[in-house]
């Protein structure tokens, strides 16, 4: 095992690093990333799918988002959870309304 840039443990003999590895990023190129963001999303990881496809995005030539830091990634996950978050509580809302519509129309708890 080799030890790589700020002292990340690597344990592929010699320590060979992908051409496009980042120390902060998963490894691999774009193509990979996505391809394991897409692995992510259909097992049910929405949260990691996104950072990962967040990234592999941004490293497109030509990407509005290629010269993003954690900074601007971070609000934007808060950002897509807040927008998640609100998705569910209008679906609760509609449950809710739909509940009671029920309730109104049973003439008697016996019905």
């Amino acid at each position: 095992m080799s030890e790589g840039p700020n002292g990340i443990q690597d344990s592929r003999p010699g320590g060979e690093r992908p051409e496009h590895f980042d120390a902060d990023g998963p490894e691999g190129d774009p193509h990979v990333w996505y391809q394991r963001g897409l692995e992510l999303l259909s097992r049910g990881s929405p949260a990691a799918a996104a950072q990962i496809l967040q990234r592999a995005a941004a490293a497109e030539p030509g990407s509005p988002i290629a010269h993003w830091g954690d900074r601007e990634f971070t609000a934007l996950g808060v950002e897509l959870f807040t927008a998640s978050l609100s998705q569910f509580m209008h679906g609760e809302q509609g449950a809710m309304l739909t509940a009671a519509k029920i309730v109104e129309t049973v003439p008697w708890i016996d019905a």
